[in-house]
């Protein structure tokens, strides 16, 4: 079966179909315009056809990015399982919950009948990243976009992205402000990412000078006993 569809995107999506009596669902991809999926031999179709049908999006590519989910359509015969994210910019998103609560506890502890959630963010597109990278997608962040990311990723206890954006901090190697990223790793407990910073660090003192009394009171455990070894023993 092939159908033009006028579309600039590659699409995956699910084809519903119920011919008659019998009911089929099945993926199908958008490729180059046209949706491409099994087809019916026409020998098979009977005189008095009656066809519902209907798409889903999956997912969906712009030339060289990566496949992103999508979360913004309700999700055909779900069983009740969506639920509604509302932001203050009264935009919002539906996820089903049996996909959020395998990232994130915040979602598996939700009252099984709470089918909205409103929370305090105003961009969706930040809110977006993160959990497309909660659901497997590998994006090449800015240092801004990780920033960003990591605020929801600690909201929602989505432990997979935060240590993807600790991945990437410690990739990018900047050590142009040691104060400010010695921060950002205590107010997300980016242990990793702190011990690859104060690594650098020559002595016990120039560590003093770039731990203010604000990262300092944010301390998780780990970081705390990693900054006394650095501190008095010089060893991490």
């Amino acid at each position: 079966m092939g159908i033009r569809m006028l579309l600039r995107i590659d699409l995956r999506v699910w084809v519903y179909l119920k011919i008659m009596k019998d009911t089929m669902k099945f993926e199908g991809f958008v490729d180059k315009g046209y949706l491409r999926c099994p087809g019916i031999p026409i020998q098979d179709i009977p005189d008095d056809l009656s066809i519902e049908y209907g798409f889903q999006e999956i997912a969906s590519k712009w030339g060289d990015e990566p496949w992103k989910f999508r979360f913004h359509d309700s999700y055909h015969n779900s069983q009740g399982e969506g639920i509604k994210i509302q932001l203050n910019s009264k935009s919002y998103f539906i996820g089903l919950r049996k996909h959020l609560s395998l990232h994130s506890p915040f979602f598996a502890w939700l009252p099984t009948d709470q089918k909205y959630l409103s929370i305090e963010c105003d961009d969706i597109c930040k809110l977006m990243i993160c959990f497309q990278i909660a659901h497997g997608v590998q994006f090449s962040l800015q240092e801004s976009t990780i920033r960003d990311t990591l605020g929801p990723a600690k909201q929602f206890q989505l432990a997979n992205v935060t240590r993807f954006c600790e991945r990437q901090l410690i990739e990018a190697d900047d050590s142009s402000n040691m104060k400010e990223n010695i921060r950002l790793a205590c107010e997300y407990n980016l242990r990793h990412f702190y011990i690859h910073l104060i690594r650098k660090v020559k002595d016990a003192k120039s560590l003093g000078d770039i731990i203010d009394e604000e990262s300092l009171n944010m301390m998780p455990g780990e970081i705390l006993k990693a900054t006394v070894a650095m501190f008095f023993h010089r060893k991490l």
